[in-house]
């Protein structure tokens, strides 16, 4: 739905207040989590009312215990479904853009082919491979680990890609456009990769930290997700207006920067749960979620209409891959430094990922001041 949604806001607006729009999609995603904590907060405070309520419409004791229990975590995963009620009214009043329109009209968006998904159903079964090789209920030698990952992957790859290239080989387009676009999709997998694995690595696991430190008291893991979800909210909006102002890739820089300074200074800083700990975990969250602002602002100006959705879509899903590979890691470095501080030392570890991306982004095109290509 991101990738979709992304191209579809851009182009239904023509490229206009790109800065905005990209902000307001970063701080509507992350929104999302301040909403979690408060519905969690709200279960964990009712949960003996709503055992009551669940027995009493006739669901058996069993099933009552298991949404009800461990801070009615489950109920709270039933409610996530909620939001895809929305798709209806989306389907009935949001209308296509118009760029899209000009672009079927022409004909140039009919040589995609739905028999070519059948590559996007190979690769997502060699994802599938990967975590399964990486779970800890599986017990697989290092090394068939790291030479399954990296064959899947290739799997993965030439799967999610064959669509691309299949429509660019039947669209007629020039070997040079061909690989234009491979390439980009290829660095902006690598881009995102590098965002959603600083967060999921690091700064996703502040919740368990919390309950930790603060000896499971109670509110604590929600209270720590609240005050990250509204740095990320906050941040989101301010990290694609310092994208127009210094440029793309040196904000890209910028904020791997930051995100590193404040993940650190959160998780090497806090021994204990209080007010300095939610202090430093907004500005951990707000720190590493200005990607999300980022990313909706750069990943459409990379692609033209004829393949923004799928370009961008295959950028950041990719990067989830990427990013899902190494956030299992975390679990295992956690172990590795178990004497000299345990799960912090470990994030703080993985945080070193940024660097990656101080490289990568400058492989890219630089797209500050250029329209949305057509």
């Amino acid at each position: 739905e991101w990738s979709l949604g992304v191209a579809l806001v851009m182009e239904v607006w023509g490229g206009r207040s790109r800065s905005l729009l990209a902000g307001l999609i970063g701080a509507a995603a992350n929104l999302g989590y301040v909403i979690v904590a408060l519905l969690s907060l709200q279960l964990e405070q009712i949960a003996g009312t709503l055992t009551h309520f669940v027995s009493a419409i006739g669901i058996s004791d069993g099933w009552t215990t298991r949404l009800t229990s461990n801070s009615a975590w489950r109920m709270l995963m039933v409610m996530g479904t909620l939001p895809a009620l929305l798709t209806f009214f989306i389907r009935a009043y949001v209308p296509e853009s118009a760029k899209w329109e000009s672009e079927r009209k022409s004909g140039s968006t009919s040589s995609w082919a739905t028999r070519d998904l059948l590559g996007v159903l190979v690769g997502s079964l060699a994802a599938l491979t990967i975590l399964g090789l990486w779970t800890p209920m599986f017990e697989v030698d290092v090394w068939v680990r790291l030479f399954g990952t990296i064959a899947a992957l290739a799997v993965v790859t030439a799967g999610y890609l064959y669509p691309v290239r299949r429509y660019l080989a039947r669209s007629s387009s020039s070997p040079d456009f061909s690989r234009r676009i491979i390439g980009r999709m290829a660095i902006a997998a690598c881009l995102s990769g590098v965002a959603l694995l600083g967060t999921w690595g690091s700064i996703q696991w502040a919740t368990n930290w919390a309950d930790e430190i603060s000896h499971q008291q109670p509110g604590a893991k929600q209270w720590t997700m609240f005050c990250s979800a509204w740095g990320a909210v906050l941040s989101s909006m301010v990290a694609p207006l310092v994208g127009d102002w210094l440029g793309r890739r040196i904000t890209y820089c910028l904020l791997c920067g930051c995100a590193l300074a404040a993940t650190w200074i959160f998780y090497l800083g806090n021994t204990e749960y209080g007010p300095l700990f939610l202090g430093s975990v907004f500005l951990a969250g707000g720190a590493t979620a200005t990607f999300y602002g980022w990313l909706p602002l750069y990943l459409p100006e990379l692609f033209p209409t004829q393949v923004r959705a799928t370009g961008q879509g295959f950028s950041f899903n990719f990067g989830r891959i990427i990013a899902a590979i190494g956030a299992l890691q975390t679990g295992a470095l956690t172990t590795l430094f178990k004497e000299i501080g345990g799960l912090p030392v470990a994030c703080s570890v993985m945080c070193l990922i940024y660097f990656v991306g101080v490289a990568i982004i400058w492989l890219a095109p630089e797209t500050k001041g250029k329209p949305l290509p057509d």
